[in-house]
């Protein structure tokens, strides 16, 4: 299975249903994959969504990056790490004065556990304002 390059990020309408949205889908191997997404707006309009999808009962490791400077004013809180179990779901909404990157993007950083092949979904939805 091909790693996802960036995460996709769908965006809801309000008073508009939409029938599915998209999941960015990592089969990380043994190593770790960082994918980034670019909100259009405020990041807390943004909801994530982590799927450990694993074979094994082994936990992945999701690490949201600190952000730089500007405008990530709060980064020296640093990382965001999150511990999510096999077939376990984990739900995030993020700050941008934490963890924006120069570029406008939010990066997010998958880690097996150690020596094991897992597979994560990340699902993003952007909500309106």
């Amino acid at each position: 299975m091909a790693n996802a390059t960036a995460i996709t990020l769908n965006k809801l309408t309000l008073d508009t249903a939409k029938a599915d949205c998209a999941e960015s889908v990592l089969d990380t191997g043994t190593t770790a994959v960082t994918l980034k997404f670019t909100p259009t707006g405020d990041t807390h309009n943004v909801l994530l969504k982590f799927q450990n999808t694993a074979a094994a009962a082994d936990t992945m490791t999701v690490k949201v990056n600190a952000g730089t400077a500007p405008p990530a004013f709060l980064r020296a809180a640093g990382d965001l790490t999150i511990a999510v179990a096999q077939n376990g779901i984990a739900y995030l909404v993020v700050d941008s004065a934490r963890f924006k990157q120069t570029d406008g993007t939010i990066s997010i950083t998958s880690t097996p556990a150690s020596t094991k092949t897992q597979t994560l979904k990340i699902t993003a939805w952007e909500l309106p304002n």
